[in-house]
């Protein structure tokens, strides 16, 4: 269930940053306003806090649309600090697209990775592909590069590409 959910994020916020938005413009004041009343009081939205918070925040960054709680969902996300991979890697992703300071949240994330250069759902947890793309994301909206880290992640998805390229 939780795989569905998260390809079903995946999927509506690749919607979002291809534009289908716009053509549904005349929507999003109805979904500001559906926003702003399933807001928790702590600032975040949904029953999976993190990656929910998350979520709303990368998309209405994408899309260019704030609403009163916006403030407050960074906020919620500013103070946590997830131990898995997921949750750090979309907490991660949304702050640095708000502009917050994420230095010691990104070398948590880097400290996560494997030695075969992927990640796993948690430090030590052996390397899966959809933990590894979380955190490739995540690592590149934060703006690293440094060889070291990169060069180990690229390395662990292609050696597990199939021949065909998936």
């Amino acid at each position: 269930m939780f795989r569905k959910q998260l390809i079903a994020t995946l999927l509506i916020s690749l919607m979002m940053v291809c534009g289908f938005t716009r053509m549904a413009h005349a929507g999003i004041p109805e979904a500001r306003s559906w926003l702003e009343t399933v807001q928790s009081g702590d600032g975040s939205w949904g029953t999976d806090p993190v990656r929910e918070t998350a979520t709303v925040i990368n998309v209405l960054q994408d899309i260019g649309e704030t609403v009163t709680g916006y403030v407050d969902g960074v906020s919620y996300l500013e103070g946590v600090s997830p131990e898995i991979t997921d949750s750090l890697a979309w907490r991660n992703a949304s702050l640095a697209g708000a502009g917050s300071d994420i230095t010691a949240a990104v070398e948590k994330l880097q400290h996560i990775q494997n030695a075969d250069g992927g990640f796993g759902f948690e430090k030590e947890a052996p390397s899966t592909l959809i933990d590894t793309v979380l955190a490739a994301g995540a690592l590149q909206k934060s703006g690293v590069t440094e060889q070291a880290v990169i060069g180990a992640l690229l390395y662990y998805l292609t050696d597990n590409q199939n021949a065909d390229g998936s």
